[in-house]
């Protein structure tokens, strides 16, 4: 499964096998654009609504150290919440917990050394289930220098067994949006992407 954000545009998630599954618009406001950039709250919805609140002390660091700090957001449907994922405290490499509303079945995301962000390549966030064992990633496919510094524009890339539960993979389609935001999301973009509305 891919998600491809592009400023300006509505974020399309497809599947290899598959056309376009369906199409995520942000819902945000022009201020929070403008003075917040990667920290602004927003709302994502289409089929699945992924809302991140806004808070104004979410670390870069990936210190999550409160909850009135951590970095969240919430996957829901029509129905009612499915999943909240959240930034955990971690020292050298962002790690994130998925926690599912139906049961009390986790996900733990771990991502690159915070050293491996400065290198160029693909950034490889592991899943991992509530009792260690890999069960596929979430990595933003680097696509070349010029794309990578000169537009808005990402491909992240969601693998996933095929018989884990819908919600399960919403959840995770969720996970990778608040990934995005933490980041890969730069104050520039917002500001370049100012300039085209």
């Amino acid at each position: 499964m891919t998600y491809q954000p592009v400023a300006g545009q509505p974020s399309v998630v497809y599947s290899g096998q598959m056309p376009i599954i369906y199409y995520a618009a942000e819902r945000s406001d022009c201020f929070a654009l403008a003075c917040f950039g990667s920290y602004r709250g927003f709302t994502m919805h289409e089929v699945i609504t992924v809302t991140r609140p806004f808070k104004c002390c979410t670390c870069d660091s990936g210190l999550a150290c409160s909850d009135c700090c951590r970095a969240e957001c919430i996957v829901a449907t029509a129905q009612g919440v499915i999943a909240r994922v959240l930034e955990r405290q971690s020292c050298c490499s962002p790690e994130y917990s998925v926690k599912m509303t139906e049961d009390n079945y986790k996900f733990k995301i771990t991502g690159p050394c915070d050293c491996k962000f400065l290198s160029c390549g693909d950034k490889k966030f592991e899943i991992y289930t509530s009792d260690g064992n890999y069960i596929g990633a979430i990595t933003k496919k680097w696509r070349g220098f010029c794309v990578e510094w000169l537009t808005d524009a990402d491909l992240f890339k969601v693998t996933f067994p095929l018989d884990l539960k819908v919600t399960a993979k919403a959840a995770l389609i969720g996970a990778t949006f608040l990934i995005d935001f933490m980041h890969f999301e730069q104050p520039n973009q917002a500001q370049r992407r100012n300039q085209n509305y």
